[in-house]
């Protein structure tokens, strides 16, 4: 999907809901690796989507809509942690949330919190590889890295985490 539309001077309600309908349960799969809160990741996501609206104009193509996306979603959840620092981060968390998810697999909640103790940007570059199926191009562009830093981070990620896992 392109955004054609901006150069007409607007966007109408039907593409912003075709733009919420593709991409709004990968930034929601993002947003909850990151707070593993439902109503964080819920609210997080509306404000992605809010800016993303906003600036529209900006957008260059440079990058996936996906990826474009995903970007402002990170930017909103630190956003949001610093205006509500009672807000566990995920780094702080234990499973609380998952835990209280049915049907969540028990390994899946061991992965997530083994993910929660690496450090950053390793942390984000699982989550984006695993979660949202990023490719490691769009990962680079996201943390500002190259394509071939976030594949040898990923894969020393995946041996640290086979090896607590």
């Amino acid at each position: 999907m392109g955004f054609s539309y901006v150069k007409r001077g607007g966007v109408s309600l039907d593409e912003i809901g075709q733009l919420y309908e593709m991409y709004s349960r990968d930034v929601y799969k993002f947003v909850l690796s990151m707070s593993r809160n439902g109503d964080v990741a819920e609210d997080v996501m509306q404000s992605t989507f809010l800016g993303a609206m906003k600036s529209l104009h900006t957008y260059k193509g440079q990058s996936s809509v996906k990826t474009w996306l995903i970007g402002i979603a990170k930017h909103e959840y630190y956003a949001y942690l610093k205006k509500c620092p009672s807000m566990v981060s995920l780094d702080q968390l234990g499973g609380v949330e998952w835990g209280q998810q049915s049907g969540v697999n028990v390994d899946y909640i061991v992965l997530m919190d083994a993910i929660a103790e690496l450090e950053e940007p390793d942390k984000t570059i699982v989550v984006l590889r695993l979660i949202n199926e990023l490719s490691f191009k769009e990962i680079g562009e996201l943390v500002g890295e190259s394509e071939s830093f976030c594949r040898v981070m990923f894969f020393r990620c995946k041996q640290k985490l086979r090896h607590c896992c």
